[in-house]
């Protein structure tokens, strides 16, 4: 596949690259590849919607497992060349549709199975138009750039933005995925559509979510109930509460309910296992991890933050929480970091158990 030449490893990439191309993103086409392995049929239509090199629409014509037919489509002219380019490449009839247009014009045109949105910063402002153009039972999938608002640097852009109060701290990112998760549900809503996460996670510098979009007033409301606030207490531990105290140290509200489905992910795995695709071990293990923690709190702990707390050693992530699960309590490790891990252990729990290990 043609792509442009850049250094770029790590990170998201500046938006005055000519083509946006990333090395870095390549567990998200991992993903997205095996997503379309599992989940989709013959007969698709899919929309990479702002496709940049193409990277992820030719993979998914490529190694995917189904006849679909996929528009490839990025309003830049040196984009659409790269794509076509590609296109031509690899002679692939009339099955990938090269396009070059502005996705507020191209969204409201037709009906997709898939959309697909992976911007440069922030998904919310195609969210709307992307929405209303995926068929019922059909797929969105969207990429968030924009960490900082996200996870708490600049709270009153993700206020503005995202109608959410980020928490920074060491919850920062399980919060910030959330509330770019609930802005989707809720902006679903509005049109009298279900938005259902079924698969979501934090990498490196992108958030990344998959919903099921169903159609209907009540699967909608439902949704809706699943919304609260994360509270950071007093003694440095967390609680949910449906709104927070005056005074209290918050974030929301946004959703807290599943990110991920588990039927989904064993399937995923298991089409990475017994494929011949090259997928990265790293994609491998980040499905692992998003099927271990599915169950556990919506809040996250950092090793780091609770040595600090209680002046002892950063004890072992994965010690501590079978320490905790022997104690009775749920606990995993969390999937985007190794000093992360969930518990619904009270803060006085934790301390204490920290301090018996550090002995």
């Amino acid at each position: 596949m043609f792509t442009p030449s850049t250094k770029h490893l790590n990170g998201p990439m500046a938006r005055s690259e000519p083509v946006f191309y990333n090395p870095a993103m390549r567990d998200n086409r991992d993903v997205s590849v095996l997503f379309e392995r599992v989940i989709a049929e013959d007969g698709w239509n899919i929309l990479d919607g702002l496709a940049a090199s193409g990277a992820k629409g030719l993979r998914l014509y490529e190694e995917g497992k189904h006849d679909c037919d996929i528009v490839i489509n990025d309003h830049s002219p040196k984009a659409f060349d790269l794509i076509h380019k590609n296109t031509e490449h690899w002679d692939r009839g009339d099955r990938i549709t090269p396009s070059r247009r502005g996705l507020h014009g191209l969204l409201p045109e037709k009906k997709y199975n898939w959309v697909d949105i992976d911007p440069f910063g922030s998904p919310v402002d195609f969210l709307d138009g992307s929405i209303r153009a995926v068929k019922s039972k059909g797929i969105l999938s969207i990429t968030a750039t924009d960490t900082a608002p996200l996870c708490g640097t600049y709270p009153t852009t993700c206020i503005r933005r995202y109608g959410s109060r980020p928490l920074h701290s060491g919850t920062m990112h399980d919060t910030g995925l959330r509330i770019l998760v609930g802005n989707t549900i809720r902006r679903a809503a509005v049109f009298d559509v279900a938005a259902i996460p079924i698969l979501s996670y934090f990498s490196g510098h992108y958030f990344r979510s998959y919903f099921r979009m169903k159609r209907g007033a009540k699967p909608a409301d439902a949704l809706l109930k699943q919304f609260g606030f994360i509270i950071r207490t007093k003694d440095e531990g967390y609680k949910i509460e449906s709104r927070p105290e005056k005074g209290e140290v918050h974030g929301g509200p946004l959703w807290l309910g599943s990110l991920n489905d588990t039927d989904l992910l064993t399937d995923m795995i298991s089409e990475s296992e017994g494929s011949n695709m090259a997928i990265s071990p790293d994609t491998i293990k980040l499905l692992h991890d998003l099927k271990a923690e599915i169950h556990s709190p919506p809040y996250v702990y950092m090793t780091d933050e609770i040595a600090s707390k209680c002046k002892v050693h950063p004890p072992n992530t994965k010690l501590f929480v079978e320490a905790l699960k022997e104690k009775g309590f749920n606990a995993s490790t969390v999937h985007y970091d190794t000093k992360g891990l969930r518990t619904d252990a009270d803060w006085m729990t934790i301390k204490e158990l920290a301090q018996l290990m550090h002995k």
